[in-house]
């Protein structure tokens, strides 16, 4: 293919929301909205903040990094600092940080599917964790075909997105 989706997982952030999360191992960090740290309780500390440049060249300060923040994958708890955003087109990004943290393997298949594997950095647990089409939801990989031409669900389908 030309391109292939995103792909997104869905962790429990700070024991709150299911927030979609986009995986970015092209990041070089973990990020989300202003909306989502609000929405789930983070606190972040204002003094330390980043300049950020977007893939389409627009800078933007960072509102602080809210630190050791729990992303709960099955039963495995990973702890993140996540910098804070003001304007994203995106809920949370788990950039190259989470890959090094939760020491994640990705198993992709040739028709963009994923699954990954994550380790407890303590105990060294490990969990494998379904991928979403980023946008769509918490869609069962199987239920992907039901998508029209243009991506939409038909009427009256059932979803389970949270966030």
């Amino acid at each position: 293919n030309e391109s292939e989706d995103l792909r997104s997982v869905y962790p429990l952030i700070n024991d709150e929301f299911e927030v979609e999360s986009i995986l970015d191992g092209g990041s070089q960090i973990v990020s989300c909205s202003v909306q989502i740290a609000r929405k789930c309780n983070l606190q972040w500390d204002e003094s330390f903040r980043i300049d950020m440049q977007s893939a389409g060249g627009e800078l933007q300060s960072s509102l602080g990094l809210a630190r050791n923040v729990p992303f709960r994958f099955k039963d495995i708890v990973i702890y993140l600092q996540v910098h804070v955003l003001p304007r994203v087109p995106y809920d949370m990004i788990l950039g190259k940080p989470f890959e090094c943290v939760a020491s994640t393997i990705t198993h992709t298949f040739p028709d963009g599917y994923q699954l990954v594997t994550i380790t407890d950095p303590n105990t060294r647990a490990t969990a494998t964790v379904q991928t979403y089409v980023r946008g769509r939801g918490k869609v069962p990989y199987r239920d992907l075909a039901k998508f029209d031409s243009k991506g939409q669900l038909p009427s009256g389908f059932p979803t389970s997105r949270i966030c």
